[in-house]
């Protein structure tokens, strides 16, 4: 590839849409805690389904908080970067200009 071109309209409309549909991960869980209680409940309190039915509540959140946060840690890293790109466009082309103006270029980059 040669060159490339970011839209920062389509990347940030991108994460905004990807950051609200990750809310649903920690909405999710807060239900769940019910739902443990009312199946041990069901099951007479059963000496062995019950702490079966707390182990994969507890695994399934550990799950969805770690699925949560990376998704956050990528948005945050996805934003960042598109922060830098444009940032270093802008620096670029400052810098071009400033060199074309002491007429250290001949033509303009493509």
């Amino acid at each position: 590839m040669s060159k490339y071109n970011i839209s920062t309209t389509e990347v940030s409309a991108t994460l905004k849409a990807t950051s609200k549909a990750a809310e649903g991960f920690e909405k999710d869980l807060q239900p769940m805690s019910g739902h443990v209680s009312a199946a041990a409940g069901a099951c007479g309190n059963s000496g062995a389904i019950v702490p079966a039915l707390n182990g994969l509540f507890e695994h399934e959140k550990t799950a969805l908080n770690s699925m949560s946060t990376h998704i956050k840690a990528c948005l945050t890293g996805a934003a960042a970067a598109t922060t830098a790109y444009v940032e270093g466009d802008l620096e670029m082309m400052q810098t071009y200009q400033k060199n074309a103006a002491q007429g250290k270029v001949s033509k303009i980059p493509h």
